[in-house]
């Protein structure tokens, strides 16, 4: 294939050869190219500067197979700076030509370059300028203030234009200064900016909402999304940055359709992750984490959020196919920054501080409510029954209640003691967040530094944590055939410090005090203990955790086409947790010291070989072998009355009576894997995966299983038929079907064997320890199924201002792991065997809109919905004969209901006087539905009352600029109709009058009295005969995150030789709008005892690059 520029003597060819080893260059985000670099499917890359152009087009040529004819050496020598990435020949034929007044066509093979007739093609180049010119001077970047590099600058209507470099500058010397700037940049918004004045611009790009060249993990390799069959999800990292998030998992709360991400209420606290609900009864229920290629067994609030490039999440049956056994409950793909391009070294910092309080206040209740509260409890006492039990008795006598019988109770109520106790046990809440990241590339090395620093305070004094976080990766091209490099962090997190006892802090109530005269802490309450003594313990919590992974990229030139990596990933976690109570026993102190280490490994070869067959055909196929393995131990030792406790949990030897115990555990996975993807005229796709898996935690003859599946895919809008439907820019179909599997606890299927004292040897003699079989072992126990199918429908229409994709999609689980009960004559309770069958469905949508696109101001808003159903369709059998299936009652387990249905008594309402009640009820008891209409209330009047799953969550993600400003907004909500997400929230229970006045209740609590018949729960007066469980609904909308950024303008940042600066204002969780009583519906926390606040922060950021 040769190059023609048609000017004599002016020609650079390279050899067949040569192309061929440059398309064997697999790792695409690792490499450092000067000129251009070949990629697989027809992809171009050129990253160079200062070329000319037809040395641009010969790469061009090169990576793609097509010849170019050009006239005129004046434009041949033109000198570029270009950039780009895996994008395709029309793409990089309007960068390249773009700016310089020329068009193109393709005939046959052959690419013709000519001029537009309306350009005059006299070439700019960047000179001094002259007195009559004017020099722009801008930076690029994006929403989050990064510096873009390589992207087009062209003055609107002339041939002028030059790229960005590394730092995202960019130099232009115009003849006229009212002009218009238009920027372009593979995978951005374009964006035109019209000159007034200015000498100095900083020009905010936004991503574009549908880049189908984007790349996509999908385990154990990458793939473009225009290409893939079954339903990945990449979360927008950007969305909501800038809001005080210690867990990445909380920057994509409520973003990604099908990622269901809970609220967190403690420092430190990683959020519950689940992805299209429940596939298993007792199973895990948690996705499988994958960092940077490596199955994650870490803690995931250990990684730093700063360090994080991108996370794809594989929902449907064909994507997790490839993780097999551990991939039911899906797979979150997270990929950490590494440097980019020949870049000079960049240090960037972020830093953070944010203050705040609970999102919603309860409150305990003073002195004044706290008696009125007695008075209302044993209200036939307190009140006459002549006025209807309206006014005060005058003879009654308060200390006579039960909470009096306490001496330190009369003795407050004598001295007048008003305690708030939630003052005493809360302090105010902040986090403070440090990241400094210095990122670059050489020729052939590749490098992100980071180091961080967190510090949090939550509402509950020592609820706290301090994190110090370091991470290198790095990369070198040590051969033409050979790249090696590590990825590794060191996380280093401090939870020391005892937070009061919350149920306790709650129950103390106003009268007691926490000190004595003397300032001594008060110990013994009479039956409560100071909720304080926690906080004055001696308390150690330290949690460390080391990640390495270890890796080589082999790609053979004499096999065209083949790579080879080899990933070897460590984790390595350990705990300290050490306490001093020196108020225990009575007073004479317990000290323990308990030591834990978890240590696992993963040893992954993979084997990838790609091939272009003919013009329109590619396969890329993909063979994993691996293992993983796990191991864990810890230690405990304890001793209670110390003689000496002055060293505390230094010295446990100063306890008279010591203890000590260990345990210790190992697991390993040995898995295959083989994947093949095809492609045909770039709109017909399959996807075929088997993956086989083995496990030691499984049964004697169910040790390995096989995960198949297969995806299909079907650019419709490529058809010709489509052609003329000018306002569809992109549809897409795809259908998948597989298989995953899940784990069961190690051991199950092995019979156990407990200790305990047994025998005595005569009268005197020490007691000796018996062994006894506890468990049975069942030799056939096998993995759980998950059968899933999903179809998948990619969108794209007016000039792709609005895309969308929607999913629907179904499973059945099979062969549950659930522990069954058995007749006591066998001597066991129970064995871990499979039963039953549960069944999923679900449907998706995620849509986004350009709303507007104006020179200086974007609107972009984002809508995402998810719901999901869930049935159990078989357990145990007709096991009583009567035909039907049967339910496992006692579990909560119900055929043709989901797995939370919820299974209680009806309540209509509370009795009041003018009622008939039955026995064993009181005026201000609930009044319970008699199902069965027997007349008798009792057990069989139960009925399925609903669901605590949602009935289906949305949430919409708005974002306005406007020059250098920056707006976000987030909604974020769950809703559950009238019957569904339901959350346990009644008070009392079944306790007593006595207990209640004497623990105290939330003001917020309202129940019923004679003078508030309209109250929300029963009275506390009596207990009834059956006390039911109330249920709240825990729909709620939330205003989750407001963010509010502006980046400085360059002309101010050059002078501080600065290359970056963002300012950021943001709140998260400002406001919420529910019906539900108590701290939050999200975390289900009501009005019961023991439950903690979700914190509203406000927060002020900074985000600095150099």
């Amino acid at each position: 294939m040769n190059f023609y520029t048609c000017v004599k003597g002016f020609s650079l060819p390279l050899t067949y050869r040569t192309l061929l080893i440059m398309k064997l260059t697999v790792f695409l985000t690792m490499v450092v190219v000067l000129k251009a670099s070949a990629v697989s499917f027809g992809q171009i890359t050129i990253s160079a500067r200062n070329i000319p152009l037809s040395d641009a087009m010969e790469s061009v040529q090169k990576q793609s197979g097509y010849k170019f004819f050009l006239h005129g050496r004046e434009l041949a020598n033109t000198s570029l700076t270009v950039h780009i990435k895996d994008a395709s020949l029309e793409e990089t034929m309007d960068v390249l030509l773009g700016g310089l007044g020329l068009d193109w066509e393709l005939e046959g093979k052959t690419i013709i370059i000519t001029r537009r007739p309306e350009y005059n093609m006299t070439i700019t180049r960047v000179q001094p300028p002259r007195s009559q010119d004017h020099t722009i001077n801008g930076k690029v970047v994006d929403g989050q203030g990064n510096a873009i590099e390589g992207v087009t600058v062209t003055v609107k209507g002339t041939s002028v234009a030059t790229t960005t470099d590394p730092e995202g500058y960019f130099k232009l010397v115009l003849k006229e200064r009212r002009q218009i700037l238009l920027f372009m940049m593979i995978g951005f918004e374009s964006r035109e900016i019209r000159l007034d004045s200015q000498s100095n611009i900083t020009v905010t790009l936004t991503e574009a909402i549908n880049d189908l060249d984007e790349v996509v993990v999908v385990g154990y390799g990458t793939q473009k999304r225009s290409d893939l069959t079954g339903s990945i999800a990449s979360a927008d990292l950007d969305a909501l940055s800038g809001t005080p998030n210690l867990n990445i998992f909380q920057s994509v709360q409520g973003t990604v359709p099908g990622l269901n991400v809970g609220m967190v209420d403690e420092a430190g606290e990683t959020p519950s992750i689940s992805i299209r609900g429940r596939t298993s009864l007792s199973g895990n229920q948690s996705p499988l984490i994958i960092l940077d290629g490596i199955i994650f067994y870490g803690n995931l609030a250990s990684i730093n959020p700063n360090d994080i490039k991108t996370m794809d999440v594989l929902k449907d049956a064909s994507s997790k196919a490839i993780y097999g056994a551990q991939a039911a409950n899906g797979v979150i793909l997270i990929t950490t920054k590494s440097g980019r391009g020949e870049q000079k070294p960049q240090i960037s910092y972020t830093g953070s501080y944010a203050f705040g309080g609970p999102s919603n206040r309860l409150h305990t209740r003073n002195r004044e409510s706290y008696l009125q509260m007695i008075q209302d409890i044993f209200w036939r006492d307190a009140y006459t029954e002549e006025s209807g039990y309206l006014q005060l008795d005058e003879n009654f006598n308060i200390l006579e209640t039960n909470p009096f019988s306490r001496e330190l109770a009369v003795k407050g109520y004598k001295t007048g003691a008003d305690v708030d106790w939630w003052e005493l046990g809360t302090t105010n809440a902040s986090i403070q967040q440090h990241n400094v990241g210095i990122q670059g590339a050489s020729a052939r090395t590749n490098y992100y530094l980071s180091l961080a620093y967190d510090k949090q305070q939550n509402y509950i004094i020592n609820d706290k944590m301090n994190r110090k976080a370091g991470r290198i990766n790095i990369e070198t091209q040590l051969t033409e055939w050979l790249n090696v490099g590590v990825q590794t962090f060191g996380t280093f997190a401090d939870f020391s410090g005892a937070s009061p006892n919350l149920t306790q802090l709650t129950q103390a109530g106003p009268l007691r005090t926490p000190y004595d005269e003397t300032g001594k802490l008060i110990t013994e309450f009479g039956g409560l203990n100071n909720p304080l003594i926690a906080v004055n313990t001696d308390d150690l919590d330290q949690r460390n955790e080391l990640f390495g992974n270890l890796y080589a990229k082999i790609k053979a030139p004499f096999l065209p086409g083949f790579s080879w990596d080899i990933n070897y990933g460590n984790t390595l976690q350990w705990r300290r947790q050490f306490n001093s109570n020196p108020y225990v026993n009575a007073e004479t102190g317990e000290a323990w010291k308990n030591n834990s280490e978890l240590y696992s490994y993963t040893f992954d070869n993979i084997l990838n070989y790609t091939k272009e067959l003919g013009e329109n055909h590619h396969i890329d196929a993909t063979l994993v072998i691996g293992k993983s393995h796990r191991e864990a131990d810890s230690t405990m030792a304890r001793a209670t009355s110390l003689a000496n406790q002055t060293l505390g949990y230094n010295d446990l030897s100063q306890g008279i009576n010591q203890f000590t115990n260990s345990s210790a555990w190992e697991e390993t996975s040995l898995y295959q894997m083989f994947r093949i993807n095809y492609a045909a005229f770039s709109k017909y796709y399959l996807t075929a995966t088997l993956r086989r898996d083995g496990f030691s935690g499984f049964a004697e003859n169910e040790k390995t299983a096989y995960f198949p599946s297969v995806g299909i895919g079907w650019t419709v809008s490529e058809e010709a038929f489509l052609r003329p439907v000018t306002w569809l820019n992109h549809l897409k179909l795809r259908f998948s079907y597989g298989v995953n599997g899940n784990l069961v606890q190690r051991y199950s299927s092995l019979a156990s064997v407990g200790s305990s004292p047994a025998y005595v040897f005569g009268d005197g003699a020490s007691t000796a320890y018996g062994h006894a079989p506890s468990s049975l072992p069942n030799p056939d126990l096998r993995w759980e199924k998950t059968y899933g199918s999903n179809f998948g429908l990619d969108f794209g229409i007016f000039g792709d201002r609005v895309v969308g994709n929607l999913e629907y999609y179904q499973t059945t689980t099979r062969d549950l792991i659930w522990s069954r009960d058995l007749p006591i004559l066998t001597g066991f309770n129970s064995i871990i065997s499979n039963i039953g069958q549960i069944g999923n469905r679900g449907f998706e949508a995620s849509i986004t809109a350009a709303a507007i696109r104006a020179t200086d101001f974007q609107w972009k808003i984002t809508g995402n919905f998810s719901l999901n159903r869930n049935r159990i369709e078989k357990l145990l059998g007709d096991i009583d004969g009567d035909g039907r299936e049967d339910d496992l009652m006692t579990s909560n387990l119900f055929i043709g209901e989901p797995i939370g249905a919820v299974f209680g008594y009806d309540v209509d309402g509370i009795y009041q006087f003018d009622e008939e009640i039955p026995t064993g009820y009181y005026v201000g008891s609930y009044r319970i539905v008699d199902h069965t209409g027997d007349g008798v209330l009792s057990a069989a009047d139960r009925v399925i009352l609903g669901m605590m799953d949602p009935l289906y969550r949305f949430s919409i993600h708005n974002h306005f600029q406007y020059k250098g400003f920056s707006l976000k907004f987030f909604l974020n909500s769950i809703q559950g109709g009238r019957k569904g997400y339901l959350g346990e929230n009644e008070p009392f229970e079944a306790r007593s009058a006595d207990a209640i006045s004497d623990m105290g209740i939330w003001e917020e609590v309202d129940f019923w009295t004679p003078s508030n018949p309209g109250g929300q729960f029963r009275s506390p007066a009596s207990t009834s005969s059956i006390n039911p469980m109330l249920y709240g609904r825990r729909s709620f909308l939330r205003l989750q995150d407001v963010i509010l950024s502006y980046n400085f303008d360059t002309a101010l940042l050059s002078r501080l030789k600065v290359s970056g600066l963002t300012v950021t204002l943001a709140g998260k969780n400002l406001f919420t709008l529910t019906d539900w009583k108590g701290w939050d519906p999200e975390t289900g926390s009501g009005l019961g005892y023991g439950s903690r606040p979700v914190m509203r922060h406000y927060s002020i950021g900074l985000a600095l690059t150099f």
